[in-house]
């Protein structure tokens, strides 16, 4: 099946069939009777000389050179003349070939000057609309090639940032965790629960490309409780969420690498508390959310942190949802936010 499908796809075969074709129809076309005879069929092999080199001139070098960069007035002027040189080359043809180079045959032209112009302007035409049409599909294979290139490399991309996020996330936690071991905390062992259950959660609830806004907001929770119980009464922790949570799907991890880099901005330097609030507001058409951390900058190192967290934020995001968000950044003395606005 598959080689009959090559078979029909050759160009070779195409025009063959395409001729062939258009032999049987002249043939009849020009019949005396009601089936062709060996003149008849002579008479119209000969006519598609002019037809040949018309169409054949038409799609091998003027559509090429005049029509497919644009040049549409050049290339109905060169139209006109080779058709009127087509028509002319049918004529002379017909008038001074030698009899005795056809077999025998003799024959005089059939048709007027204006019957075969006529001819020819259809040949034009149709090869004309098959050129452009098997362009057009030529060119809708390509772009959905191309489609599916994008969207593979998409995927590829997007499963190598949520890697990155799985690990990133897991060294966050282990580091605290292992500041609960060495001062032996009792708490040690509910944290190590609490980090298995998210990363239960990475491993095995963030294989696709949406999960439900509530699934991603709870484990945002049971991140926010690990922090706590990992900082005491050096955290300061709201989080506000409104509107129709629900329905709403998210991009599994998306809010965790913003909520990393406020811990770490509220940590950084001289500072040892971190004051912390988050927002999350989902309304029919929208999706917001916001993290602001309002403790101030020790030092101007700030400015540079955000590092591989933001910058897989944006991947995403501009993969996602492409034109369909807003993501503002603001780094300054005052503390450090980040407002994304999802459509």
């Amino acid at each position: 099946m598959k080689t009959i499908s090559n078979i029909i796809r050759n160009r070779g075969v195409q025009h063959l069939a395409f001729w062939t074709l258009s032999l049987v129809v002249l043939a009849y076309l020009f019949a005396y009777q009601q089936q062709p005879n060996i003149a008849d069929w002579v008479y119209a092999l000969l006519f598609h000389l002019s037809i040949v080199l018309a169409v054949y001139l038409n799609i091998g070098l003027l559509i090429p050179a005049y029509f497919s960069k644009g040049r549409y007035l050049l290339y109905l002027l060169v139209s006109i003349g080779g058709i009127l040189a087509a028509t002319w080359f049918n004529i002379l043809f017909f008038r001074y070939i030698p009899a005795d180079q056809i077999g025998g045959f003799y024959f005089i032209a059939y048709y007027g000057f204006w019957d075969i112009l006529l001819f020819m302007v259809v040949y034009w035409v149709l090869s004309s609309l098959l050129k452009l049409s098997k362009s057009w599909f030529l060119v809708r294979e390509k772009d959905r090639k191309i489609d599916r290139l994008k969207k593979d490399l998409q995927e590829i991309e997007l499963q190598n940032l949520k890697s990155q996020l799985n690990p990133h996330f897991l060294l966050n936690s282990l580091n605290g965790i292992y500041s609960l071991a060495l001062d032996q905390d009792q708490r040690t062992a509910k944290a190590i629960l609490m980090l298995s259950q998210n990363l239960r959660f990475t491993l095995y609830e963030c294989n696709t490309e949406f999960i439900p806004l509530e699934q991603e907001l709870n484990f945002l929770q049971n991140y926010l409780d690990l922090q706590r119980l990992r900082l005491e009464n050096r955290a300061m922790i709201g989080l506000e969420l409104t509107g129709n949570l629900e329905d709403r799907q998210v991009p599994p991890l998306l809010f965790l690498p913003l909520v990393e880099n406020a811990f770490k901005h509220g940590l950084h330097g001289d500072q040892n508390e971190v004051r912390i609030r988050i927002e999350c507001r989902a309304t029919a058409g929208e999706l917001n959310f916001r993290i602001e951390n309002t403790t101030p900058a020790a030092t101007a190192t700030d400015q540079t942190m955000g590092g591989v967290g933001l910058e897989n934020v944006r991947k995403r995001l501009n993969a996602i949802y492409p034109d369909r968000h807003r993501l503002v950044i603001d780094r300054s003395t005052k503390g450090f936010s980040v407002d994304l606005l999802i459509c």
